[in-house]
């Protein structure tokens, strides 16, 4: 096709767009003119035209979906052959859909006149999009009983999955009237997705007392344990629903320990979520009530270990202990926190998001050191459950070390926090990530590689450039010297995943800075790189001056090259034999 043939269509395609961004009413037909041209062109590029998505736009057919247009939706499909299973990636006023089809867009909106003309004219009632979601479960979503009930009659299957194993019951959740709709029309009540979740747990989640009930009404099973081993009751306290905890322990049989852990969790709960010490100490005074009233005392199982984050405390067990800390902000944390860690787990993904939560607290009340020992134990529990990959164990690992770069740029004569607690913190984090990069590298040499995962796992190698920097400006004595590099000479080998950088490239390199976190809104971070005693540490450790990677750069290229360039860096890789010709290779090749 030539350039001009090429010219002409795209013309027309944003007139055509821009023709029908303008037209609102429902009854408004596009200009003559243009339909003229749209129709002097073949069939086949009558439908490139139509189905043409230019950069940050919708197709004409989506904005004629949007505005509800059902004339120019005809003529689109009927006329100029537009396809009904493009997709877009679509925001609604509801929010974001991601990659949706004409069809799921009107189920999203809940344009009942559009959904059934798009079925009528040969849309594909259970074409799939984005993460397996048909559009009857994006009807679910959206809680459109009338479009619905429209699909299910055209043959939607109610019962079918997305890729995770949702539901069309899962996703309306939080609807009465659409669920007692699925449930009469042969919805399977106990159906568990991938993370063996039911209807009733995204129910009690949703805050949604009726449906709840009405899922119990149909069978719904309470005791089915997701993959965290929550069941309802235990759903029902960590969200701090107590209509919904207290009518499971009023209509099913539960031991007396499991009632008195189920009021310490809601008591955690109450304090976590609303901040609400009045009722948390009536639900834990409820508990203590419980495991007093018999023969003997009923035992607080299981006990984990003691743990320093947690300053060894201990949760308590009568009455006397409870009135010591019911005026002790500080302390009920620390019980909340306790409680976490015995009910649910220290891996427990809610006793890690408190965790998070508890130690931001302490850090906007100046305590950094409680703070950090709390997203330490979290970093730990993340790493253990899951890994250095995941997005949520790479971003507490940057928050712990932005925290303590921007300790150490900030620091005075009064700061919360001393250089050896600082010290002793970046060593631990320091052997927690380095140990775990080394075991999961092999991972990255898996085919097909996952490009987040890549992402992850080299900016948890930033966060241990960053940590030596810490270390550095924090040792005292020549024995914490010689601590630092037998850590980092175990690491002198290892490369980021994406471009084969070294640790000595990452030192040289003024882009070598870390972009997540949590702390208090502020989303800068300290400038630490280029570091001249990282450099000379990772030198001293054995590192290759000369080591090239992906893009046959070596440390010296880089570091002249920077925009931020070091002179003392550059002077400091030549006199450790950086080669110049190294330069003059890379200007060879791409310059």
């Amino acid at each position: 096709m030539t350039s001009q043939k090429m010219s002409t269509m795209n013309q027309i395609s944003n007139d055509l767009i821009a023709e029908c961004k303008a037209i609102i009413d429902d009854h408004s037909f596009l200009s003559r003119d243009l339909t003229d041209r749209i129709g002097s062109l073949p069939l086949g590029i009558r439908k490139t035209v139509v189905d043409r998505q230019p950069e940050g736009e919708c197709s004409p057919l989506f904005i004629a979906c949007n505005q509800g247009n059902i004339r120019i939706i005809e003529y689109l499909i009927t006329v100029c052959a537009a396809s009904s299973d493009q997709t877009s990636y679509h925001v609604s006023e509801d929010g974001l859909m991601g990659n949706i089809t004409p069809l799921g867009n009107a189920c999203a909106s809940g344009n009942i006149l559009v959904v059934q003309r798009l079925l009528r004219l040969g849309c594909d009632v259970e074409g799939p999009f984005e993460d397996g979601l048909t559009p009857l479960q994006i009807a679910c979503r959206w809680s459109n009983l009338t479009v619905v009930q429209e699909l299910i009659e055209n043959g939607a299957d109610l019962r079918k999955q997305s890729y995770d194993g949702t539901t069309c019951l899962m996703n309306a959740a939080q609807s009465m009237p659409l669920m007692s709709y699925l449930l009469n029309n042969g919805a399977d009540v106990n159906v568990c997705n991938i993370y063996n979740r039911t209807a009733l747990h995204c129910s009690i989640e949703r805050r949604s007392f009726e449906s709840t009930c009405l899922l119990l009404e149909h069978g719904a099973d309470p005791f089915v344990q997701n993959s965290d081993g929550d069941d309802a009751l235990q759903t029902a306290c960590i969200y701090g629903e107590i209509e919904t905890a207290d009518f499971l322990m009023q209509h099913f049989e539960y031991s007396a320990e499991r009632q008195a852990d189920a009021y310490e969790l809601i008591g955690s709960s109450l304090i976590d979520r609303f901040s609400d010490r009045q009722l948390t100490l009536k639900y834990w005074q409820k508990a203590h009530h419980i495991r007093s009233n018999g023969t003997s005392y009923l035992q607080k199982r299981p006990q984990p270990p003691s743990r320093f984050a947690f300053r060894d405390a201990f949760e308590f067990t009568t009455s006397e202990e409870l009135d010591e800390i019911a005026a002790d902000d500080d302390a009920l944390r620390m019980q909340s926190m306790l409680i976490c860690d015995r009910i649910l787990g220290i891996e427990h993904d809610e006793t890690l998001r408190r965790l998070m939560r508890w130690g931001f607290e302490y850090e906007c009340n100046s305590n950094s050191e409680k703070c950090i020992d709390l997203w330490i134990l979290a970093l730990k529990g993340r790493i253990d459950k899951y890994s250095i990959l995941l997005c949520e164990t790479n971003e507490t690992a940057q928050t712990i070390v932005r925290l303590m770069t921007k300790i150490l740029e900030e620091r005075d004569d009064d700061a919360d926090i001393d250089d050896l607690t600082l010290f002793e913190g970046a060593l631990t984090v320091f052997k927690m990530l380095a140990s775990n990069v080394i075991e999961t590298s092999y991972l990255l040499d898996v085919q097909p590689v996952h490009l987040l995962q890549q992402q992850n796992y080299d900016q948890t190698i930033q966060c241990l450039t960053h940590l030596m920097h810490v270390l550095l400006s924090t040792s005292f004595c020549e024995d914490d010297d010689e601590l630092i590099e037998n850590e980092v000479r175990e690491l002198i080998q290892i490369r980021c995943s994406i471009n084969k950088d070294t640790l000595l490239h990452l030192a040289v390199s003024s882009s070598n800075v870390l972009t997540r976190g949590y702390l208090r809104g502020d989303n800068s971070a300290p400038s630490i790189f280029p570091s001249l005693e990282v450099t000379e540490l990772l030198i001293g450790c054995g590192a290759d001056v000369n080591a090239y990677n992906e893009t046959n750069c070596t440390p010296l290229l880089i570091a002249s090259m920077d925009s931020n360039s070091d002179r003392e860096v550059v002077e400091t890789l030549l006199d450790h034999g950086a080669r110049y010709n190294a330069i003059e290779y890379f200007l060879s090749v791409y310059i």
